[in-house]
């Protein structure tokens, strides 16, 4: 059947967040037993084969190989404790699900005591495609997040700024511009970025700002170029004063601010690489 949005979606009487917690782990529980029956998790996990048991990659302690990983346990089996999951259990679970998803390309069907099919080789890059494109449709209605390419959960891109995070960075420093960029990125999309967190990722934008500002006030007029700086200044980002706008230090202003600040990058960029071509 195809997956496409229903009459109900496209109208807008679904919306993100509607998704209650119960059909959420229904949700996830039919996606991953779809992917586990058709084999995407043999190469890591194993599986219990009529002849005896089959060892994965994870070893024979799967539950302990998952809690050296993220550091917690009763996450694994899954059908033991998911009734007990948390929002963070989950998402942590996916994040590991996905870095174990390995694609069939190689399988035989084992017909003793009708045991199933035995994957023989896989693709972990089609497979973390697939778990991708399977879990990001839920992860986005559930609560608007989704899957990197990195298997990190995100929130989602805000929808009309999809261009500013596939657009490239039109420079080559990559210790002062790129990496900064990245980074403020990840830490402000993260799911369960704290206050500060975003804080910290409004700073390292707001600091390629102050990094490019030699280069483009002579492209700007001066209060053109002041200006670009003032919310950086004022609105309890970048210092700690009496200045400080701090009634404004919101997720809500901090996701304007943070939109702001790149779209401004990515102009000031492209001024300076379009002046240096001349």
């Amino acid at each position: 059947m195809e997956d496409r949005e229903y009459y109900n979606i496209r109208k807008g009487h679904v919306k993100f967040g509607e998704v209650s917690s119960e059909m959420f782990k229904k949700a996830f529980l039919l996606k991953y037993r779809q992917l586990d029956n058709a084999g995407y998790f043999q190469k890591y996990f194993g599986f219990e084969c009529s002849d005896g048991s089959i060892i994965g990659t994870l070893g024979d302690d799967v539950a302990t190989a998952i809690f050296l990983k993220v550091g917690q346990d009763k996450l694994w089996p899954i059908f033991t404790y998911f009734e007990s999951y948390s929002d963070v259990d989950f998402f942590t679970i996916i994040e590991v699900l996905h870095d174990c998803c390995s694609k069939p390309t190689e399988s035989f069907y084992h017909n003793w005591n009708d045991c199933g099919t035995h994957v023989t080789k896989s693709d972990d890059a089609l497979g973390r495609l697939e778990f991708r494109n399977t879990f990001n449709p839920l992860l986005k209605r559930y609560k608007n997040l989704e899957l990197s390419e990195k298997g990190e959960i995100l929130e989602s891109i805000e929808e009309g700024f999809e261009h500013l995070f596939a657009a490239p960075i039109p420079t080559s420093d990559e210790e002062n511009i790129k990496s900064k960029i990245s980074a403020a990125r990840i830490k402000f999309r993260r799911a369960t970025a704290s206050l500060d967190e975003r804080r910290d990722a409004l700073r390292d934008l707001a600091d390629v700002l102050e990094y490019l500002k030699p280069q483009i006030k002579n492209l700007l007029m001066n209060k053109d170029t002041n200006e670009l700086f003032e919310i950086a200044n004022t609105f309890g980002i970048r210092h700690h004063n009496v200045r400080q706008k701090t009634e404004y230090d919101k997720p809500l202003w901090h996701s304007w601010i943070f939109y702001c600040y790149l779209s401004t990058i990515h102009l000031c960029l492209r001024l300076i690489e379009q002046e240096n071509r001349k």
